[in-house]
């Protein structure tokens, strides 16, 4: 059943209220939205001051049928709106001054979904301020007691997860939830200001780079997603090809499903729909090509690296689906795919350092990509390096081959090493690149680090042979993200052990690490309760020292047999590491600082500087007080007044003579209706009263009697307190 809501407006905003009342219509079926122009003396209703008698006297004049009214007059409290019983008021008021990026289209279609939760709620709006957020976190239940950060919400394109699971609590049904949610999504696509130049339909929401990290594929005997035995014999009878997962489409249903997830902030979700690397860490065939395997479709491949081909070309064709929506550029296998060898890559029968033990490999990365870089090469040269542009920014990846060990005895194989030579050939790769590299990503096989939860025996093994050297190395070069497989067991953290010498300074970065579990090795190949996993990585692409640079979904197959209509589900989101600013940038900035600040002096200039201020303020000052405010939806009720600076004799540099003041005109913001304020009454220290929920800056202009004029500032806050 559809719910009607009727929508009045100012006529001055007409074209963008019918704007969002149409693209509300057609992405939810839950209510439709009916625009009526027949609303009589709105003006005259709208100029009443308090909101509270606004909304009475809307509702006198209407039926019992939800409503929404849009206006430009603005409320004396600053809010963006109000709601009463069926009624809800937005007001334009000011939003084109808060720099939102945004336009009045998505500001409306934002306020008019907080207008329809309130009606689905059915609750007055005081008793929805537990559900606020304030400080915002971008949420559409963000207080903003700071305007600007409606930014936030709009650009979150969701409901928080803990706003999304209190209203399905509170029996909100899911319909409305997602449809609510579809409305939002609309706002986060907006074009802004910023996406003007850009060619695409818009900007991508995120300034993060996508990463599809998998490992561990083991295609052949040990593929969880092979057909099942279903007769022994000397003609055996295996599961239909028909009911075989299709590992592509597991995938691919799974971004999707990340894409369109309700909970998940839309920075998140472009993740999914903009895939820009796959990075595949390793294991991608369980005997290096060399074992016959089942063929997983009719008439398919039985080679276990041609199985594997399918399998990436089949997943570029689905993210690229996905980046064709979000009117992104298509990626390439050569491009955008990084791929290392594990050590079920290699042929371990063949001569040490032949380059037969990777032949299989070559020939897997040949298909893929049609690149011959690997054939009759030496084993150390297999590395995988490539800068990528994205959006501008300049990615540097490097992928070692760690499993050129040649050591007896032979579980000494699955140690893994990454040699000198590699490091060597890393460095002269990092010295031929450009100078501007916004993030380098390190990619091998093995593990660098002793891991608890995989503690074994003395007959086996933690983390490769000179892993120290490896991770030191790569701090010292400043690599931001390190990727592996090998052990099965999904696990992320930040690396920030340095040597005493590199305490102190920025010289070596923390690498946030992620082991990737295995995408699809059977369960007898698995840790203990451990499920098949993959992730998807974001890394930003410009360093920001207030947010982490890297976040991980993880997402998990469920473990056990019964596979037919499963699919990947949420396993946990991360965010990790801290970005620093080098000395270099922090040396810039401080320069910047320099030649922007003016050249006050020192000493006895900065007195004489001091006793001119106050003679060309007549010896007044500004000053604010206030306290918490008894009135609804308040914070603080404040005082700002002038008050006169009493001087010593003694101070000779000080001699003030007291000017008298005519009047006072206090600007404080274009968000409260009546600003800049005129106060003639000298009692109080012309003294002004305002109600607000955050702080601002006020700007007092001083006249005097003898005709002169002078301006103060005082930053509003409400951060005094006893020391």
């Amino acid at each position: 059943m559809t719910t009607e809501i009727l929508v009045y407006f100012h006529p001055e905003v007409q074209i963008p209220v019918q704007e969002a009342v149409s693209l509300i219509n057609e992405v939810q079926r839950s209510w439709h939205l009916k625009v009526d122009e027949s609303l009589p003396d709105m003006k005259i209703i709208i100029n009443e001051c308090n909101p509270h008698i606004l909304i009475s006297n809307i509702g006198k004049s209407i039926s019992q049928r939800p409503v929404i009214y849009i206006t430009q007059e603005s409320f004396n409290d600053s809010w963006f709106s109000h709601e009463f019983q069926n009624i809800s008021v937005i007001s334009t008021y000011g939003f084109t001054y808060l720099g939102t990026g945004f336009p009045l289209v998505s500001y409306i279609m934002y306020q008019m979904a907080q207008s329809i939760l309130f009606f689905v709620i059915g609750k007055n709006e005081h008793d929805l301020f537990h559900l606020c957020h304030d400080p915002a976190i971008g949420c559409l239940s963000d207080l903003c007691s700071y305007k600007p950060e409606i930014r936030l919400g709009m650009a979150a394109g969701a409901l928080c997860p803990r706003c999304y699971e209190t209203l399905n609590n509170l029996g909100i049904h899911e319909k409305y939830l997602a449809d609510l949610t579809r409305i939002l999504n609309i706002v986060a696509r907006s074009p802004n200001a910023a996406d003007a130049s850009n060619s695409l339909p818009y900007k991508r929401k995120s300034d993060m780079i996508s990463i599809l990290h998998i490992s561990d594929l083991h295609f052949g005997s040990s593929f969880r997603f092979q057909p099942r035995m279903i007769k022994s014999g000397p003609t055996p009878v295996f599961q239909p090809y028909g009911d075989l997962i299709n590992l592509t489409e597991l995938i691919g249903s799974d971004l999707e499903r990340i894409a369109t997830d309700s909970q998940l902030p839309v920075e998140l979700r472009m993740l999914a729909s903009c895939v820009d690397i796959i990075v595949i860490s390793g294991d991608i065939s369980n005997s290096g090509g060399r074992d016959v395997a089942l063929p997983l479709r009719k008439d398919g491949p039985v080679d276990e690296y041609e199985q594997a081909t399918e399998f990436l070309n089949g997943l570029i064709c689905k993210i690229n689906s996905l980046r064709e929506s979000e009117g992104l550029l298509p990626i390439a296998a050569g491009d955008r795919i990084v791929a290392v060898p594990g050590n079920h890559d290699v042929n371990w029968d063949t001569p040490s350092n032949s380059s037969d033990r990777f032949l299989g490999f070559a020939k897997f990365w040949h298909r893929l990509t049609g690149s011959r870089d690997y054939f009759d090469c030496n084993p150390n040269e297999i590395m995988d390096r490539k800068v990528i542009n994205i959006d501008g920014s300049q990615i540097a990846i490097v992928g070692f081959n760690s499993c050129t060990i040649t050591s007896e005895p032979v579980q000494l194989r699955n140690i893994g090493m990454v040699e000198d030579s590699q490091l060597a050939f890393c460095e002269r790769f990092l010295e031929g690149v450009p100078d501007l590299i916004d993030r380098k990503i390190a990619v091998f096989h093995h593990h660098p680090i002793y891991i608890p939860a995989l503690a074994a025996g003395v007959e086996d093994y933690d983390a490769m042979l000179q892993a120290g050297k490896l991770l030191s190395y790569l701090q010292e070069q400043k690599f931001d993200l390190i990727l592996h497989g090998h052990k099965h067991y999904p696990i992320e953290w930040v690396h920030n052990m340095k040597p005493y010498e590199a305490s102190g300074h920025d010289n070596w970065s923390e690498p946030v690490i992620v082991s990737g579990g295995s995408l699809s090795v059977g369960k007898k190949n698995l840790p203990s309760s451990v499920p098949n996993t993959y992730q998807l990585i974001g890394v930003r692409k410009t360093r920001d020292s207030l947010r982490s640079p890297c976040v991980v979904i993880r997402r998990k197959f469920p473990r056990g047999d019964e596979l037919y209509g499963a699919h990947f589900e949420h396993d946990q989101v991360t965010h990790l590491g801290k970005d620093s600013l080098s000395q270099s940038e922090r040396n810039k900035r401080l320069a910047d600082l320099i030649n922007l600040a003016s050249p006050i002096g020192t000493g006895e200039s900065m007195h004489q500087d001091r006793s001119k201020r106050y003679q060309e303020s007549g010896g007044w000052m500004i000053v604010h007080r206030y306290r918490s405010s008894n009135e609804p939806d308040q914070n603080y009720d404040i005082s700002i007044y002038l008050i006169k600076k009493k001087f010593k004799k003694e101070n000779k540099m000080l001699e003030i003579k007291h000017k008298e003041v005519e009047f006072v005109i206090y600007a404080v913001g274009e968000l409260w209706s009546g600003s800049p304020f005129k106060v003639t009454n000298p009692k109080n220290g012309f003294e002004l009263k305002l109600s607000a929920y955050g702080p601002f800056l006020c700007v007092a202009e001083v006249h005097f009697q003898d005709n002169s004029t002078c301006r103060l500032e005082r930053f509003i806050d409400f951060e005094m307190v006893n020391l």
